[in-house]
């Protein structure tokens, strides 16, 4: 790491630490010891002194605007867990706004030139140098194909984004890492594992061509199905950094102007293409704001912006099918030991105090009527409570339900008597008969039985090598203790402090005998080396004390 790069990450963290301190958060800075890591000065003043009138969600939501494009979109990806964090602050980051200035058209055409190897006027007939959108990643532009002369959108990456992305990530790995180590209750949440699925995700954004294979998926997937769409995408014009897509005539379906019956159609439409995705495909559009979704004149509901896709496998949507079972017939036993398998357990669950938890959210539904219960809202109820039974849910679980959600909150706009209950029936009835489907288990029973012939394979010449080395004393068994970390760093810690303290001692002790025998070198009628042994038993007093003070542990 130049020397340049790592002046330019000192003053970034000199400037989040301020900007934490500027929105009441100054006792983060001392918790990580910031202050002293990056010399910023202590700040007196409480958060109820900065904002006395906004939530401590709020004030997060406007350290992560202040902090650019980068901590935008982690607060955008936090949004998407709610086995992380509480309503208040999922609400909030809701609001995050992924718009910034539009760059240059100067600069756009650089970045089309480099990418696709010819300028846009040779590419295409029409570009408008006016983008219609400008998020911190890209910007997309309205356009003409000069070869067909079809209407196409382009999204162009901003030049510089990647290394200012790179060069945050390295600090966000940094503050998780401080995070864990100085904040210990932080531990079952992993802020470094967090950090690392954040990583993934906008990684995966930063390359269009994987936004762009997520198209062509997605059009397959609903090839036959004329009440969905997405749009074309034009594989020879697109990069890592330009994607051309089809333009998508339509209106946004949050100001579409249709009869209740139109409505009504759409919404179930919507609903439904939702379940499929889930429960048949498995590849699912993580973000279906009213933003991404257009109605088209046929009705048809196209999905824009691919950039977040979900992913289920097999188990886990069967796992998920049986949940919905299971909250239809309100078996509370069932639910809960399905939600004990789906997540992972950082700790032994009380599985009688679970249930009964299950049981409170489903007595809050007993009489409701079908069309009233919103089935993302059960299923984020029941994701909470093993969060709070410290069951840890996969990050595709969660970000499937905020699509449903998302999707039924537009779908009751339209039509308030959508039943989502209903709707979801068919699905999961499909996926049940499909699991008992005689083809599906003979290809199980066929894998199985391939595992273990290979297992039963392997055995002889894995015991032979286990015999080999006992044999020569070459078998060795290795032990890895787990969370004893912190307790390595705590006895550590322990036992320099009390050597400092053994030493302190003998100097105190050495320094008054040399007095009382008044011997050697003098100064100002004393002992000189009683007066140095004194000064320094008073410096490492001084510095014995402080370190208890600072732990907390005084």
């Amino acid at each position: 790491m130049s020397f340049l790069h790592t002046v330019r990450n000192v003053q970034r963290v000199r400037h989040i630490a301020t900007v934490l301190i500027k929105h009441g958060f100054g006792q983060v800075i001392e918790k990580l010891d910031l202050e002293y890591r990056i010399f910023v000065k202590k700040f007196a003043k409480t958060s109820s002194e900065v904002h006395p009138q906004l939530s401590i969600a709020e004030r997060s939501r406007m350290v992560l605007e202040e902090l650019g494009p980068t901590f935008a979109k982690l607060g955008q990806v936090l949004s998407t867990r709610p086995d992380l964090l509480p309503a208040s602050f999922i609400h909030e980051l809701k609001k995050l706004q992924d718009q910034v200035p539009p760059i240059s058209f100067h600069e756009i055409s650089d970045q089309i030139t480099i990418s696709l190897g010819k300028t846009p006027d040779q590419l295409f007939s029409f570009f408008d140098p006016n983008p219609i959108a400008s998020a911190s990643i890209g910007q997309v532009h309205k356009a003409a194909l000069r070869s067909t002369n079809e209407k196409v959108v382009v999204k162009v990456q901003r030049p510089s984004i990647r290394a200012i992305i790179e060069s945050d990530l390295d600090l966000l790995y940094l503050l998780a890492r401080l995070i864990e180590h100085s904040i210990q209750e932080t531990q079952t949440y992993s802020p470094i594992g967090i950090i690392q699925e954040f990583d993934k995700a906008i990684h995966r954004e930063l390359d269009y061509t994987i936004e762009a294979q997520n198209i062509i998926r997605f059009r397959h997937n609903f090839e036959h199905d004329h009440t969905v769409y997405a749009p074309k995408v034009y594989r020879e014009l697109s990069t890592r950094n330009v994607l051309v897509i089809e333009f998508i005539e339509g209106t946004k379906i949050s100001e579409l102007d249709s009869t209740p019956e139109e409505k009504h159609r759409i919404a179930r439409n919507g609903f439904r293409s939702i379940l499929k995705q889930i429960f048949i495909d498995g590849f699912f559009h993580g973000d279906p704001h009213p933003g991404n979704l257009f109605v088209m004149k046929n009705q048809a509901i196209a999905f824009l912006d691919f950039g977040m896709m979900g992913r289920l496998d097999q188990e886990m949507k069967d796992e998920l099918a049986d949940l919905l079972v299971a909250v239809i017939n309100q078996n509370v036993k069932q639910i809960a030991e399905i939600l004990a398998n789906i997540g992972t357990q950082t700790e032994t669950i009380n599985m009688r105090i679970f249930r009964n938890d299950v049981s409170d959210i489903l007595d809050r539904y007993y009489g409701v009527p079908l069309h009233q219960i919103e089935l993302g809202k059960v299923t984020r109820e029941m994701m909470e409570v093993a969060l709070k039974h410290k069951v840890k849910i996969p990050p595709d679980y969660t970000l499937m339900i905020k699509a449903m959600l998302t999707i039924e909150s537009i779908g009751k706009q339209l039509d308030p008597n959508l039943n989502a209950i209903e709707e979801a029936r068919p699905m999961v009835t499909r996926i049940l008969r499909e699991r008992w489907n005689p083809q599906r288990m003979a290809s199980q029973s066929l894998v199985t039985f391939k595992n273990l012939t290979q297992i039963f394979t392997d055995i002889p010449s894995q015991l032979h090598q286990i015999l080999d080395e006992m044999r020569n004393g070459k078998l060795r068994i290795e032990f890895e203790h787990v969370h004893l970390e912190r307790l390595i760093l705590v006895l550590d810690t322990a036992s320099n402090r009390i050597a400092a303290s053994l030493v302190l001692a003998a100097l105190i002790i050495g320094s008054s005998i040399i007095m009382h025998a008044n011997k050697g070198p003098m100064f100002m009628d004393f002992p000189l080396l009683g007066i140095i042994g004194f000064v320094s038993a008073g410096i490492i007093g001084f510095w014995l004390l402080l370190s208890i003070i600072r732990s907390g542990k005084f």
